[in-house]
């Protein structure tokens, strides 16, 4: 079965480039038998090992039975298996481009928890060959359990969002922790920027090539440019572009003596990525606890890792939301334990949605009601014409979180 007739059977519109990589190579792979993430034995072993609600194992036996005579769903599964499990670090990211399915009824969320739990089946236990105690998985494992709550919430469906399928399968694989109120993934370096220190401060230089508005943050893809980054190494300094502790680029080339500074991070480099799960203040005495518990935790569990920094991507380091929130307030304080940086995400969507509810995405700003500060705050700067993004942090492994980058 090629991949137009899978998706044609399952009824999936407009995602043939979503599913396009690797189809050939996932489908060369497709098991004669039963997918082994879907066999009665694995699921009676796996999932209540990580549910205690007893409606799961039912529901999902019920589906793999279904899926299992469903040839075009079979061979979709496996696809997505191959991508975001198999070949999880360069394609895990895809699991935020994977559609609903409701040509599945009953089984349309059930399908996306089967496939997140074949990494269980594909990974093994890693926690138990890195050692690591049950107490320590708790608070992931009940974040895992939250994603499926909100399935039958929202939809009524047993199963999980489809972008959970890819997202999970960082704990599954050994690399993703809740500690505390925040979680932790392990990835390498990739972000265009240059980090120095020496005893006295942190610099951070813009990579080569990288387009700026006037206010000094990335320019979306409907900005227009003010100025283009610069970046180069010659003569034992490093020439370029600053960006300012709090997230806003300079257009003043600035010169760094290489010799009286070393470099934090390379590209590759280990880093923790920080992620704030929803439901929770974001309190900042928990958030240090956090970091603090994080520290322990990987260096005792990953002990030949040599992490360089903690980093951040979200829609909470957005520099413009001190415009319009209280100085004491969460989010400002969080921004202020980082050093930040601009992103180039183009994704609005996420903080209105998650500012104002789904609902919004629908709307036009003048009829979204606002209550909260951060909701009336983040209204008028809409109708002011501004633009809500994303924002990068980061915080070199060896500093303490608690302590405040910038003013």
């Amino acid at each position: 079965m090629n991949l137009e007739k899978c998706l044609s059977a399952l009824q999936i519109e407009n995602a043939i480039d979503t599913f396009r990589a690797e189809w050939e190579s996932s489908q060369k792979s497709f098991p004669t038998t039963l997918l082994p993430f879907l066999s009665e034995s694995f699921l009676k072993e796996i999932v209540p090992k990580y549910f205690n609600d007893t409606n799961v194992l039912p529901a999902l036996l019920e589906a793999a039975k279904r899926l299992s005579e469903n040839e075009a769903a079979l061979r979709l599964l496996w696809h997505q298996h191959y991508l975001v499990v198999q070949n999880y670090e360069k394609y895990w990211l895809k699991c935020y481009q994977f559609p609903e399915l409701p040509a599945l009824k009953q089984d349309a969320r059930a399908y996306y928890l089967l496939l997140t739990l074949s990494g269980a089946s594909y990974f093994g236990d890693v926690h138990a060959k890195l050692e690591i105690p049950p107490a320590d998985l708790k608070a992931t494992v009940e974040e895992i359990r939250n994603s499926v709550r909100g399935s039958v919430e929202k939809k009524n469906l047993v199963g999980v969002a489809p972008h959970f399928s890819g997202w999970w399968q960082g704990f599954f694989s050994g690399r993703l922790y809740r500690l505390g109120r925040l979680s932790f993934l392990q990835e390498k370096y990739n972000w265009p920027f240059h980090v120095f220190e020496n005893k006295k401060e942190l610099k951070i230089l813009s990579g080569e090539g990288l387009n700026y508005n006037e206010q000094g943050l990335r320019a979306l893809k409907n900005e227009k440019t003010a100025w283009t980054s610069h970046y180069q190494e010659q003569n034992g300094k490093a020439i370029g572009q600053s960006v300012q502790p709090n997230g806003f680029a300079v257009n003043q080339a600035v010169e760094l003596d290489l010799s009286e500074r070393k470099s934090v991070v390379a590209p590759g480099d280990d880093t923790l990525s920080v992620h704030i799960a929803a439901g929770e203040p974001m309190d900042t005495q928990a958030c240090i606890e956090s970091f603090k518990q994080a520290k322990a935790f990987f260096k005792k569990h990953f002990p030949t890792r040599k992490f360089k920094l903690f980093t951040c991507d979200s829609w909470l380091l957005d520099p413009q939301l001190k415009a319009f929130l209280p100085e004491k307030s969460n989010i400002v304080q969080f921004q202020k334990r980082f050093f930040l940086a601009p992103s180039a995400v183009d994704a609005e969507f996420v903080p209105i949605r998650t500012i104002f509810g789904a609902h919004a995405l629908e709307k036009n700003i003048e009829d979204v009601e606002a209550s909260s500060t951060l909701q009336k705050g983040a209204k008028a700067f809409k109708q002011k014409g501004g633009v809500l993004r994303h924002g990068y942090g980061l915080l070199p492994f060896s500093y303490e979180w608690e302590k405040e980058t910038h003013e």
